[in-house]
């Protein structure tokens, strides 16, 4: 009977996204924000005759938090029902305490799913990655970057603006207005010297959906990567612009201080849905109906679906 209720669980859920990902949980009630920059994870597995299914996975890691705009950085180790992901460039999970200070809980995009963290917090410092190195920074200095470039994902501001008369860089996110979701990627690290610890190119293909001017499309890429790439998480994008329009897209890893480089076959009439596991094609005339009636707009600001009040 179990085994049959997980698979009820599951065809049932499938059914329902991308639409009810929060359904379980009311986003509203997890205030504070939490970017998870490493982590490991171990698997809990139960079932019988062949069969595997995942029960949970706990591991331990490292994490910056977001309360009442201030930064501070935490080690923790956790549980979930499924598996944890870090957080890509400024991205940032939804959270609320429930021993301040020493368990939080996350919720986890598309399907509401909740994680355990046991928390130790750490005074006067947060966790930062800059070229690729992760490292400590004090967090007053980490506070006032974030007061000069309205970074606050606490209060929507989830990615840095270049502030006025500042000349804009080539890595500036302004200058990449258009926005990329990555499902699915092949990769293959390339590296200069036995033991280098970073690759010096990644390269594959995968597929994608691109929002250009409120519009979804889908598209097949293929792309060399001065870093890895990562699939987005969640409903997380990827900042973008056109290098030859229709053809190749450069889009932005914050996290690394890097850019990538796709070429791409945009499919103008579909899109992806689904997750890596489960990749469909659906109509873009129809997603676009679910992204109007759920405010999802990535381009825009509207990172997260917001269902319809029921009526």
């Amino acid at each position: 009977m179990r085994r049959i209720s997980f698979l009820f669980a599951v065809a049932f859920a499938f059914l329902l996204l991308p639409a009810t990902g929060f359904a379980a949980h009311n986003p509203a009630d997890y205030p504070l924000r939490v970017h998870v920059f490493t982590h490991s994870g171990f698997s809990h597995y139960w079932g019988y005759g062949g069969t595997r299914n995942l029960e949970g996975v706990d591991g331990e890691g490292r994490a910056n938090l977001y309360e009442n705009s201030q930064p501070r950085g935490f080690d923790f180790k956790y549980e979930c029902e499924e598996r944890l992901q870090n957080n890509m460039g400024y991205e940032t999970y939804l959270a609320r305490w429930k021993k301040p200070n020493v368990e939080m809980e996350l919720l986890l995009p598309i399907t509401g799913h909740t994680c355990k963290f046991h928390v130790a917090m750490k005074d006067g410092v947060v966790y930062t990655r800059h070229n690729g190195n992760f490292t400590e920074t004090p967090a007053d200095k980490f506070k006032a970057w974030m007061d000069k470039y309205q970074y606050d994902p606490e209060h929507g501001k989830n990615t840095p603006t270049r502030p006025a008369g500042e000349q804009a860089s080539a890595l500036d996110p302004a200058s990449f207005p258009l926005r990329v979701h990555i499902f699915t990627h092949t990769g293959v690290s390339h590296y200069g010297a036995p033991g280098q610890s970073a690759p010096e190119v990644v390269e594959g293909e995968g597929r994608a959906n691109l929002y250009e001017n409120s519009q979804p499309h889908g598209l097949d890429f293929s792309y060399h990567c001065p870093a890895r790439l990562m699939d987005s998480l969640g409903y997380d994008t990827y900042p973008a612009r056109w290098v030859e329009p229709g053809r190749k897209l450069e889009i932005l890893q914050p996290a690394t201080d890097k850019t990538c480089v796709l070429d791409t076959a945009v499919k103008p009439n579909v899109v992806y849905t689904g997750d890596a596991n489960s990749l469909q094609q659906q109509p873009s005339s129809t997603f676009k109906i679910w992204m109007e009636q759920n405010q999802y707009d990535p381009e825009h600001g509207q990172d997260l679906p917001t269902p319809p009040a029921a009526h």
